[in-house]
């Protein structure tokens, strides 16, 4: 159809089978708000998850980590990531420590990481979770938290 109040266009919508329903495979939908699409949002982690046993793991955009590893997890960032790229990490056991590569940043709430490898994201506590979002691309690649659990410290 066509979006509007005018004669043959519409301006309301009801899908029954939707409320109450949950899905096995859930995704976040969004709507295009110039055309009035329906899709799923972008950048959500649906790729490979892995439970990080070892000391170090380096991060691919679009994955999720579990940490766990008594001993805590050193996550080291992609070389370079897309705008808008994702990558998630959920505590289990052991601390987190995030280390960005050459002229990258890591950015949390209103706190600003150095730019560089000393610019760690080290969780307070195990349990502790982040969702890192490329905010702005390529090799000097800022990675913005838009989501986490517990507190973080950026040096």
């Amino acid at each position: 159809g066509t979006q509007g109040s005018g004669a043959g266009q519409q301006n309301t919508c009801y899908i029954a089978g939707i409320t109450g329903v949950t899905a096995s495979n859930a995704q976040l939908v969004t709507i295009n708000s110039s055309t009035g699409q329906l899709g799923v949002a972008g950048g959500s982690v649906e790729g490979t998850w892995t439970e990080v046993t070892g000391a170090t793991q380096t991060l691919a955009v679009g994955n999720g980590y579990v940490t766990n590893r008594g001993g805590g997890v050193t996550y080291t960032l992609p070389a370079t990531a897309a705008l808008g790229d994702v990558i998630q990490i959920v505590g289990k056991s052991g601390i987190a420590t995030i280390t960005p590569n050459a002229n990258q940043q890591i950015l949390i709430a209103s706190a600003s990481g150095t730019v560089g490898v000393t610019g760690t994201a080290v969780a307070a506590v195990a349990g502790c979770c982040i969702s890192l979002r490329c905010t702005t691309s390529g090799s000097s690649t800022v990675w913005r938290s838009d989501n986490f659990v517990g507190n973080w410290t950026l040096t």
